[in-house]
């Protein structure tokens, strides 16, 4: 039994794991697999953005109408804080679950991991185009639609102040009440009249959006919506109390030629002396100036919200396509594109149709908002395995989330209500059918495409008295079931799981170098292979259970592993023990957590979150598929590297100069090389040698040129698409510097398709669970061993091995001498 070993609970997961695409990971967690796009954003870059298309002062003057009809300068005042304060309820809540979930999909993602199971065109088109094949151009123009925002700002509100001599009274603007809408209720007008402030606070999320390209994700993006809002919320209302003293004639704003349309511009045009040089170029330059990027901006974020939700099933995969050379989700760009023209269409044929349909999108975006909250404010976390992000509410969370989903509701009710009273067929609000019409056409249909699992993993099922064991493994058909097990251990093999088990890694290493000090003082040929398995066997079931089954000294005896049945009911039996060994005496703050430790905690948080027979499943799948795969891979790269004394030397160096013994995870995996030599040498012998099979959905699917019917079984084998020369050139030789940048990798393009076509351990939801964990054991053995020894391989050096599911090499037998 080893002893348990300690780490710091507050350890950051970036120091813990040196320079690592840590968002990246997470999300593969979450099924999501790593996109071709670049993180081309940063905080200031997608700070610019959310600012551009928040467009805070510019939508309340474009819609200020609203609230001088439905109570006047007060209404305008009052509504703003009170749709400011909301908005910021809304997004402190959504910085939480962005924090958590960095994806492009955004609110209908956190829903999915928190619940329980003509000029216009022109413009458009615009848009369009420079989203695909201009992005990397896109932060130049938002520094000038920034500007223009923050210039047309103080232009307005100062030449309004300087123009506007005799100015209303602060009690005017704070307590007087005008009620110009005809409802009755003074309540229900002054409510419509929220509309004006509250479409100010609705864009902020398009930096959810570009979740993917953005750099530090978990840890920026809660500071980008919150520095929108925020920021946006106090600098803009200075500008509305300003504009509020200098609204001195209502009616004579709302009567002029264009006061209802725009009463801004009317104000403008009066204060002015009937100049249209300053009415145009106060509301149509400067905002036309700023729109630029902001249309570029919500053309952006949208697309990629359609293509996350291609990506997740929900559209035919061909939304999910990146361009080769834009690397922007084209298809979808255009699909967005011709939605906004088709809609924008409808204004010519229909104006009350158009604006039913507009205000329909402002309250669907609210609604988004809604229901991640709503989850939240029934269950909490408590069917979310995924750790809490950087940013935490702690146990406000949950009140909060309450408060801003009352908010949501409040406000979606009065934006369905008609502006005016009494209601006919042209002033009646159509937000309320049309939001009906769509949430009935979202519910009858859904269109998805998924390849599922072929009935080979049939072949490995496990089944007890209660039917078929759920291994993410052989789930082919039940997606619910699939996805449940693959969150339940989620946070297990997460980037902090894997910083928690690694010090029960260390005696296993321990126990290991000690015989291989035998054989060096012997002076012993010593078979590494074999004793590389026993190594992978003890440090898995050391790192799941807390203790292992000496197989390091002893081997397999009694051959127990190579029965299956027998196998199977020990791991039962032993994860038993150490459930109820955690629930009589759970492990301290700060010691360190095992695999099994892990999973028993989420399910004492959560009962229903994971269940015995699914802790046993998660445990046996470690030691069966964690040993073995982990075995060939160590094996792969001593034979690659003891092989080629070029890389031998190189790869020595390296370690030597920059770690020493115990060797830290964290440390190892920073070094560049030593990082290329395990990846080149998983590339060269995968552990898996067979397809990886997958069944065409109905409908057939066009593969590599071809059409291949629904029910056909088709799939990959890593070794024949690890040797795709278009990819890997010169692919039968070694070469770690392949996968280093400016050495054999020619650029971020050529990496991501290397990365693309890396098939080790296989890709998307379906990958493997515990790579990471096989990972730290690798990055941790391998330079060890080269710094405690020069190692020499004698015997046959052409190098065999069984081409079964798995590849385990045959004999790999080394001369050790202590360094």
């Amino acid at each position: 039994m080893t002893e348990r070993g300690s780490i710091s609970k507050d350890m950051p997961v970036e120091k813990a794991l040196g320079k690592v695409d840590k968002d990246a990971l997470e999300l593969e967690h979450l099924g999501v697999a790593p996109s071709d796009m670049k993180r081309n954003f940063n905080l200031w870059s997608l700070l610019f953005m959310s600012f551009c298309t928040s467009v805070t002062w510019e939508a309340i003057s474009s819609t200020m109408a609203q609230a001088l009809t439905s109570g006047g300068s007060s209404s305008l005042v009052w509504g703003y804080v009170a749709s400011a304060t909301g908005a910021m309820l809304i997004v402190v809540c959504l910085a939480e679950y962005s924090s958590m979930i960095p994806t492009a999909g955004g609110q209908y993602h956190y829903v999915a991991e928190l619940a329980p199971m003509g000029i216009v065109i022109a413009l458009t088109s615009y848009y369009t185009l420079f989203s695909i094949f201009q992005l990397k151009y896109l932060h130049h123009l938002l520094f000038v639609a920034m500007f223009a925002h923050v210039f047309g700002y103080f232009a307005t509100s100062i030449y309004l102040l300087v123009h506007v001599e005799e100015k209303n009274s602060a009690a005017y603007v704070f307590t007087d009440f005008t009620n110009l809408s005809g409802w009755d209720s003074s309540a229900v007008s002054w409510s419509i009249g929220l509309l004006s402030s509250a479409i100010g606070f609705v864009n902020w999320d398009s930096s959810l959006h570009m979740a993917e390209e953005m750099k530090n994700a978990s840890r920026d993006l809660p500071r980008t919506i919150l520095a929108t809002v925020g920021v946006s919320g106090i600098v803009t209302f200075p500008w509305v109390i300003a504009v509020a003293f200098c609204i001195t004639d209502i009616q004579g704003v709302l009567s002029g030629p264009v006061g209802l349309i725009s009463p801004m511009a009317q104000l403008y045009y009066n204060v002015s002396g009937g100049s249209r040089a300053v009415t145009i170029g106060m509301t149509s330059f400067l905002p036309i100036l700023g729109f630029c990027g902001t249309g570029s901006s919500i053309m952006s974020s949208t697309s990629r919200v359609v293509w996350a939700f291609a990506r997740d099933g929900g559209l035919p995969q061909r939304f999910a396509h990146i361009g080769t050379r834009t690397k922007a989700p084209t298809a979808s760009l255009v699909l967005t594109w011709a939605i906004i023209c088709g809609i924008s269409l409808i204004y010519i044929g229909n104006a009350t149709a158009y604006y039913g349909i507009s205000s329909a999108c402002t309250v669907a975006l609210i609604l988004s908002y809604a229901f991640p909250l709503l989850i939240n404010a029934i269950w909490g976390f408590q069917h979310c395995t995924i750790p809490r992000g950087s940013f935490s509410l702690g146990r406000l969370h949950r009140p909060l989330a309450v408060v801003a989903l009352v908010w949501c509701i409040y406000i979606s009710v009065f934006m369905c209500f008609p502006a005016y009273y009494p209601v006919t067929k042209d002033n009646m609000n159509y937000a309320s059918v049309v939001l009906a019409a769509g949430m009935g056409v979202a519910t009858l249909y859904g269109i998805t495409t998924k390849f599922i699992k072929s009935p080979f993993y049939d072949l490995s099922a496990v089944h007890d008295e209660d039917g078929l064991v759920p291994d993410p493994f052989v789930i082919r058909n039940d997606k619910t079931l699939h996805s449940r097990m693959k969150r339940n251990a989620a946070n297990a093999y997460s980037l902090n799981g894997l910083i928690q088990v690694e010090p029960w890694v260390e005696p296993v290493i321990s126990r290991f170098v000690d015989i291989l000090d035998n054989h060096a003082q012997a002076n012993a040929v010593c078979d590494l292979g074999e004793l590389l398995k026993r190594f992978a066997m003890d440090a898995v079931c050391s790192l799941t259970f807390g203790s292992d089954f000496g197989y390091l000294e002893k081997g397999d005896e009694l051959n127990f592993f190579k029965s299956i049945d027998l196998f199977t009911a020990y791991m039962s039996i032993i994860t038993a023990q150490e459930l109820q060994k955690f629930r009589t005496s759970p492990p301290a703050e700060g010691d360190a957590m095992t695999f099994l430790n892990r999973l028993a905690m989420n399910q004492s948080t959560n009962p229903k979150s994971i269940n015995d027979r699914e802790i046993i499943t998660h445990a046996f799948g470690n030691v069966s598929a964690g040993s073995d795969t982990t075995a060939i891979a160590m094996r792969a790269v001593m034979y690659h590297a003891l092989t080629n004394k070029g890389v031998y030397s190189r790869l020595c160096a390296e370690v030597h100069d920059n770690l020493s013994e115990p060797v830290r995870f964290q440390s190892a995996h920073s070094l560049p090389y030593l990082k290329a030599v395990v990846q080149e040498a998983m590339r060269m012998h995968p552990s898996v040698g067979q397809l990886l099979g997958r069944t065409v959905p109905d409908g057939g699917a066009i593969i590599g040129g071809h059409r291949v019917g629904a029910g056909a079984e088709v799939g990959m084998s890593p070794w024949v698409l690890h040797r795709d020369p278009e990819v890997f050139p010169d692919p039968d030789a070694f070469k770690p510097e392949r996968w280093i940048m400016g050495e054999g990798c020619i650029n971020e393009d050529h990496l991501r398709r290397m990365n693309r076509s890396f098939f080790a351990f296989g890709h998307g939801a379906h990958s493997c669970s515990g790579k990471h964990i096989s990972i730290m054991e690798v990055t941790k053995l391998i330079p060890t061993l080269l710094l405690r020894y020069d190692l020499e391989l004698v015997g046959d050096k052409k190098g065999k091995f069984t081409n079964w599911w798995f590849t385990p090499q045959h004999e790999l037998k080394v001369k050790l001498v202590r360094r």
